[in-house]
């Protein structure tokens, strides 16, 4: 039943859609074309018979989708019955992968790279087909075949209307080399046709990794004034692991996550399903999986996004190195490319251009992958830096790995920055899922920031908009940070906690903050909190700070009128005051998991089951709040 409940769930919420964002635009905006570069599988893509028919092949077409839904509604339900009750999986993957088949069989692409069919792009990439205004006018509205619609809704006025953008078009199954060369044409046109010096580039995931490698082979050119990249897949994406290499094993809790982030929930939907794995969906996907790896196996782009670390071994096992001979030979020059994007990115750099990388930190990936990522981008991947394994971090002490006078290593302790494509102009969001940039308001203002102006040039220009930063979408209820250190850090010149609502709905309570590991005390507010409204907690300092330890505050809450009664937020911080704390080199890494509240008090056995069962962190929150209680009331008797 629980199962079941989990899909629902999940079901119910993909409905809703995603909640409306406002915009803080820059008040003044640089007046330069913006080429949007999308996503994966943005693109539409045309199949040319040789009669002179055309069929739109790609993207995909919600009434025939829903059509076949309908037509084969009695073998679904049958099928998704066989599935949860574990009898037979391959029943339903069949069912979609025959039918997966039909819709995309003629995206194939033969075995050396090359496509199938006489398959091309809608769009040829010039100025006049690209522009959005021409594609709004011959479409007749402003959203059919326009890329990252939010964001260009929200700046078009700013930067002078719809004619100021463009839209790159690419084959997405091709190689990011081919790509590239694709994306210098198109701004070499926009240039010639506008008169404009330069151009801004926004880039989102694949267009994140085909900018970058657009970047890298043409670092000379001086065409780009602001490469905004963000959550992109510079080396590689773990879904194209865990796909290829059939290891799918959907992580419900960060699914959830994800859904919730996207739709900008402010319900905790997540603790209802917290231990819960869907495993019958795992055992579903395994047999999809070759339905899937049939169309998409011999893509350029997928063997692109295969993480380096893993590309030789799965290569040798899954590429013929005769028939696949073409497709290996542009994957081993993209992979080559990717080990020289420190040297090539800073020489773009330095002829001009200013590009920004935004990641999102902090999660497994949603199908399996257990490294640090946005849930579908590693971290390593987007932005080159050096990231502990996951469920690790660097242990007390940890010095960067490379020397310098700023600190490069994350508040989690995760991720040393210092190794990073751009140690000065890559910024880390932890809790931003792939593909949210424009729902989490942090990001988003940075993003446009970066994007229109001149005012941000590194990390370090602006101290709203460090290096590593919490996110801040609304689906995660609260922000806490110290009043004079960086978020996420703590220093010996802090002398409050500053708890914000990022709720656009709901009063929020806080119910308890538990710091752990860290020299402070911190007593929560009796005055609850009003959307977007912040409250400053003074801090106790029990003990004398040791710099280079990390610590965590846990902030319970509750939102009045929520369905979920009892929430929580745990921030990760590290001190940066006092005598270093010392570094035993032959023991760098540690757990990052610190002994739950349940387990100090009832121990190990009762935790792991309350664990086991979903409880957890329902039964820490209940304890947390009556200890809280009585904090209050011993607080108002003592007033």
């Amino acid at each position: 039943m629980k199962k079941f409940i989990s899909v629902l769930l999940c079901v119910i919420l993909a409905i809703f859609g995603m909640m409306p964002a406002a915009s803080a635009i820059p008040a003044e905006c640089e007046q330069l074309p913006v080429v949007v570069v999308p996503g994966y599988s943005a693109s539409p893509l045309i199949y040319y018979g040789e009669d002179g028919t055309r069929e739109h092949v790609w993207g995909l077409d919600i009434d025939e989708i829903l059509g076949r839904v309908l037509g084969n509604i009695a073998g679904i339900l049958k099928g998704l019955g066989l599935a949860i009750t574990e009898i037979n999986p391959a029943y339903l993957a069949d069912l979609v992968g025959e039918n997966f088949e039909e819709i995309a069989g003629k995206l194939k692409c033969n075995p050396d790279g090359t496509s199938m069919y006489n398959v091309l792009p809608l769009f040829d990439n010039t100025a006049q087909a690209t522009n959005a205004q021409n594609i709004a006018d011959e479409y007749g509205d402003e959203t059919s075949y326009q890329w990252e619609t939010d964001i260009i809704g929200a700046i078009r006025e700013a930067v002078g209307g719809m004619e100021m953008f463009y839209n790159f078009n690419c084959d997405f199954r091709m190689g990011a080399i081919e790509n590239a060369h694709r994306l210098r044409g198109l701004i070499e046109d926009i240039i010639a046709t506008t008169g404009a010096e330069k151009v801004n580039l926004i880039a989102i995931s694949h267009g994140g990794q085909v900018s970058a490698t657009y970047l890298n082979l043409y670092a000379e050119d001086t065409l780009v004034n602001n490469a905004v990249l963000t959550v992109p897949a510079i080396g590689g994406a773990a879904l194209a692991y865990d796909i290829m290499t059939n290891s799918i094993v959907f992580d419900e809790l960060t699914l959830l996550h994800f859904v919730e982030n996207g739709m900008v929930l402010e319900e905790d939907y997540h603790i209802l399903v917290e231990a819960q794995q869907l495993g019958f969906l795992d055992a579903l996907l395994e047999n999809l999986v070759p339905y899937v790896t049939g169309i998409i196996g011999y893509w350029g782009s997928i063997w692109d996004f295969m993480p380096a670390k893993y590309y030789e071994d799965v290569k040798a096992e899954m590429l013929d190195p005769v028939a696949s001979a073409g497709l290996i030979e542009k994957s081993d020059a993209m992979h080559t490319l990717m080990a020289s994007m420190n040297e090539r990115l800073a020489l773009a750099e330095a002829n001009g251009t200013d590009i920004s990388i935004i990641a999102g930190t902090g999660n497994p990936s949603v199908t399996g992958l257990q490294e640090n990522s946005d849930g579908i981008i590693t971290t390593e991947a987007a932005t080159g830096a050096t990231c502990a394994p996951y469920g690790q971090r660097f242990a007390d002490g940890y010095t960067q790995l490379a020397a310098g006078d700023k600190y490069y290593v994350s508040p989690s302790m995760e991720i040393d920055a210092s190794t990073a494509y751009l140690p000065d102009s890559t910024w880390f969001v932890d809790g931003l899922f792939h593909g949210m940039t424009y729902w989490d308001e942090y990001s988003r203002e940075l993003m446009y920031i970066l994007l229109l102006t001149e005012d941000i040039d590194s990390v370090w220009d602006d101290p709203n908009y460090p290096q590593f930063h919490a996110a801040m979408n609304a689906s995660y209820s609260v922000h806490g940070s110290f009043n004079e250190s960086s978020d996420g850090y703590l220093t010996s010149d802090d002398t409050a906690f500053v708890i914000t609502n990022l709720s656009k709905e709901h009063t929020l309570q806080i119910t308890s903050i538990i710091p752990s590991q860290l020299p402070v005390e911190i007593t929560p507010p009796l005055k609850p909190l009003c959307p977007g409204e912040s409250v400053t907690i003074n801090v106790i300092w029990k003990d004398e700070p040791t710099a280079l330890t990390k610590g965590s505050v846990r902030i319970g809450y509750t939102l009045y009128g929520n369905l979920i009664p009892l929430g929580f937020r745990t921030l990760d911080f590290t001190v940066l005051s006092g005598e270093e704390a010392a570094f035993d080199a032959e023991n760098m890494m540690t757990s990052v998991a610190d002994k739950s509240l349940t387990e100090s008090i009832l121990g190990e056995k009762i935790s792991n089951f309350l664990e086991k069962i979903g409880l957890l962190p329902f039964f820490e929150n209940m304890f947390i709040f009556f200890k809280s209680v009585a904090g209050w009331i011993s607080a108002v008797i003592n007033k």
